[in-house]
Formats: C-alpha cells, sequence, structure tokens
C-alpha cells in the first residue's frame, strides 16, 4: 500500500477519465470525488501528481440558463446521481440474470422502463437545480 499524505491530487479513475482533482484522507483512506467516496483499494484511482496546493478550490464553469447552486443542493443532486445509478445497476442485473438464466425479462418493458427512470430522475435533478432557460 502506497504511502500517501492527506490533500488534494490530480488523478484518473480508470484509462478513459479525465484528469481531475480528489481530495485523499489519512484517516479513512478514501478518495473524495464530488460528494461521493471511492476506496484507496480501487484500482481505478491513478494519481498523476500530488498533493498539489488549492488555496481557492477551482470554480465549475458558469452554464447559461443555471444558477450558482449551495453546497446543500448539491450535495442532494450528487445523492439523486448516485441513486439513479444503483437504478442502473439494478437494471444491467436484470439483463445479466436473464442472458444467463431461465429468468427472461421482457426487454421492451425494461426499455421503456429504463427510459422512465432516466427522465425522472432528470426531472428530480431540474427540481433541486431550476434552470431558468429551455
Amino acid at each position: 500500500m502506497t504511502v500517501r499524505e492527506a490533500g488534494f491530487y490530480w488523478v484518473k479513475l480508470g484509462d478513459t477519465d479525465q484528469p481531475r482533482v480528489a481530495e485523499w484522507s489519512e484517516e479513512t483512506e478514501h478518495w473524495s470525488f464530488a460528494g461521493m467516496e471511492y476506496s484507496v483499494h480501487d484500482d481505478r484511482v491513478v494519481v498523476l501528481a500530488g498533493p498539489v496546493r488549492i488555496e481557492d478550490p477551482p470554480k465549475a464553469p458558469r452554464i447559461t440558463g443555471y444558477r450558482g447552486l449551495s453546497d446543500g443542493e448539491l450535495q442532494m443532486v450528487n445523492e439523486t446521481k448516485a441513486l439513479a445509478e444503483k437504478c442502473r445497476e439494478h437494471i444491467d442485473r436484470l439483463r445479466a440474470m436473464s442472458a444467463k438464466s431461465h429468468v427472461i425479462v421482457d426487454f421492451r418493458s425494461l426499455a421503456m422502463g429504463t427510459a422512465d427512470l432516466q427522465s425522472g430522475f432528470m426531472w428530480v435533478v431540474r427540481s433541486i437545480t431550476k434552470p431558468t432557460t429551455f
């Protein structure tokens, strides 16, 4: 196990991810990304550089029609997106189970349910972010 000091590092998650800043906690031995944590043992975390000093964390670019969100609102958006990801994982397990066992799902219904869930989670996020443009 690599010993590293607490702080911010440039990292990637796997080969396809864009470099981003993540915070390493010595106490919990976890990486923090946008309110979510990944274990130090997760092979997807690749440290590119660090630790880096961050006096003022970089601000997210402004998106037309969106206001700045409070920390509480950002947390709720991230929790909503994490729940949506759990739903996607469940749907993926249903597809895999159907391919490997005698339990066959109706793929048309599953596709329609998937699309409705995606729309539903989008509307939940919009209810938090309250965009002002079309």
